[in-house]
C-alpha cells in the first residue's frame, strides 16, 4: 500500500506532490522589470571586470564562525539565525573568496537599530544590505 501524505488529504505521496507542484507552477507569474527594481535594495551597478574564482579554502568555515560570533555579540537576542551560505559554504567547491552570511533577526522592522549596531561592533562593515568586512583577502557579506 502506498504511503499517505496526510498533509494533502488521502492521496498517495507521489500524486499529492505532483498536484502541489502543478498548482505552484500554475500560480507563478514572472516579475516585471519594474517589480524587480522596486524590490531591489541599494543602487544597481553593472558588473565590470573579471570574476575571481579560487580553489576551496579550508579556512572559510572558520572565517564564517568568526563573523557569526561578532554578529551574535553585536545583536544579542535580536538574532534568530546566522547561516554560512553561498559557494564558500560548500566544502571542496571553488568559489569567489567572499564569505556570504544569512542573518535573520527577530524583528526586521528593527533594521534601523541593527545596522548601526553591526557597523559599530564589526569594524569595516559597510554598504548595507550587503555589509562587507575586508579582513584577510576575503570579504564578508551579510544578507
Amino acid at each position: 500500500m502506498p504511503e499517505t501524505d496526510n498533509t494533502a488529504g488521502d492521496l498517495p505521496k507521489e500524486e499529492s506532490r505532483a498536484t502541489s507542484e502543478q498548482a505552484r507552477a500554475a500560480k507563478r507569474v514572472p516579475l516585471t522589470d519594474e517589480q524587480i527594481l522596486a524590490a531591489h535594495v541599494g543602487e544597481l551597478a553593472p558588473l565590470v571586470g573579471p570574476i575571481h574564482i579560487v580553489d576551496y579554502d579550508p579556512e572559510w568555515p572558520q572565517l564564517f564562525e568568526r563573523e557569526a560570533k561578532r554578529i551574535q555579540a553585536a545583536l544579542c537576542n535580536r538574532v534568530v539565525l546566522i547561516e554560512h551560505v553561498g559557494s564558500t559554504s560548500v566544502p571542496g567547491l571553488a568559489a569567489k573568496p567572499r564569505i556570504d552570511v544569512l542573518l535573520v533577526v527577530a524583528d526586521s522592522a528593527d533594521e534601523p537599530a541593527c545596522v548601526p549596531t553591526l557597523e559599530a561592533a564589526c569594524a569595516g562593515y559597510l554598504d548595507h544590505p550587503f555589509l562587507k568586512n575586508d579582513t584577510k583577502q576575503e570579504n564578508s557579506q551579510a544578507l
